[in-house]
């Protein structure tokens, strides 16, 4: 049996207006669990931030709900990654992508604390923050997107916002 999903959930559900019995209980239902409240208020929360920079013109990604952990990436107009997941405790912590090296990693962290209120402005202070930090560790970032999507390892399975 397919059930209608509420309105305002559709986004969150890759777009789908009807979802499974299955389904149904596995979003809605088991939201009475807290852990389960809490995953989807916060993968609601990178929605949002995604759907901010799609408004400004980026191009951005979301893993796909199956996964455990929810986090996103905002591409920029000029090719800059940035990864953003949630914070610890609150808020989110972004980061610029580069291709793997030794001793860097594939990221460096955008912001010291978590950020709360994330709007245009903020998204652009930290790209800025990030870039200045993967400048100073001398970081080479990726060339194109199009690099970042074929060493990104599960590229195949996140959803275009």
């Amino acid at each position: 049996m397919k059930r209608n999903v509420p309105q305002e959930a559709i986004p969150y559900l890759e777009g789908r207006a009807e979802i499974s019995d299955e389904q149904f209980n596995e979003w809605f239902v088991t939201g009475c669990n807290p852990y389960y409240t809490r995953a989807i208020q916060k993968r609601i929360g990178i929605v949002e931030i995604l759907k901010l920079a799609k408004e400004n013109g980026c191009e951005c990604y979301i893993t796909h709900g199956d996964d455990a952990y929810d986090y996103g990436f905002i591409i920029f107009p000029d090719d800059v990654v940035m990864y953003v997941q949630n914070g610890d405790f609150f808020g989110f912590d972004f980061s610029i992508q580069y291709p793997q090296s030794n001793g860097l990693g594939t990221g460096c962290r955008c912001n010291e604390e978590s950020v709360i209120m994330v709007d245009w402005l903020e998204l652009l202070k930290q790209k800025r923050d990030g870039l200045a930090f993967a400048n100073y560790l001398g970081a080479k970032l990726f060339k194109s997107v199009d690099e970042w999507k074929q060493k990104q390892w599960n590229f195949d399975k996140m959803v275009q916002i």
